[in-house]
């Protein structure tokens, strides 16, 4: 892949400097949509246009640490020998307050899109960095960075997972791959978590991949099913059992 860094982050501080209402909302489709109006061309989805004061200082936060020219860094310093053009960029999303976004809903939507070329945007590797995982740390960047450019790789490959079995083998690998350390749990825990995820492996459902990827506390905030899971503990099994918990992957 022959990938491009853009930098987004000055822009979506600018955002906020206007009052928030109409004005600063119309600003925000302006931002997004091309030049007639008849399609959305850049990726600002996610944030929340009429986000509080802690969304733009998170902005601010982000651009001290240099968050643009790190994950440059990381982007000038991939290889991969798939085809195709890409442009990469960080874009913040809202999940402390407004209802905009929910996190959950969010990630499981980021790490397994609907089909692994989409129409729109789809020349875009977006890296969504979350309000609440203040303050933004230049390690934590450039893990994440490098989880989104794999994880765009191995959806190239595999195709979007489906089943919740597909989802663990990608997430192991894509986590392992971008060199996250964690989540972890402990190996008792790691061995109940194993049990309650067996019999779900083949179930397709996004409730399903929420309440074993991300566990009861976020299930919760969507309505879905407690299953007694911890935090992130399809996760951590996934990584801890990087390719195996959920079987081989596709080939």
């Amino acid at each position: 892949m022959f990938l491009s860094y853009v930098p987004l982050l000055a822009e979506q501080r600018a955002l906020y400097d206007r009052p928030p209402g109409p004005v600063r909302f119309r600003h925000y489709i302006v931002m997004m949509v091309n030049a007639d109006g008849t399609d959305i061309e850049m990726p600002f989805v996610a944030m929340n246009p009429m986000g509080k004061s802690y969304v733009p200082a998170y902005c601010d936060a982000l651009i001290a640490l240099g968050a643009d020219p790190i994950a440059a860094e990381v982007v000038a310093g991939w290889r991969d020998d798939l085809p195709g053009t890409y442009r990469v960029g960080l874009v913040v999303a809202d999940d402390l307050g407004g209802g905009w976004t929910n996190r959950y809903a969010g990630e499981h939507g980021a790490r397994f899109p609907d089909s692994a070329e989409p129409k729109r945007l789809a020349d875009w590797i977006v890296v969504p960095l979350w309000t609440a995982d203040t303050p933004p740390t230049a390690d934590r960047l450039r893990l994440e960075v490098r989880a989104a450019l794999h994880r765009h790789a191995y959806i190239r490959r595999h195709g979007v997972a489906r089943t919740l079995r597909e989802k663990l083998t990608q997430e192991g690998e894509v986590l392992a791959r971008a060199g996250f350390a964690g989540p972890t749990l402990d190996a008792e825990e790691l061995e109940y978590t194993r049990g309650v995820i067996a019999p779900l492996l083949d179930a397709t459902d996004v409730a399903t991949g929420v309440e074993v990827l991300f566990g009861d506390a976020a299930a919760a905030t969507l309505g879905f099913d407690a299953r007694g899971l911890a935090v992130n503990a399809g996760l951590a099994l996934a990584l801890s059992e990087r390719g195996t918990v959920a079987g081989p992957s596709r080939s």
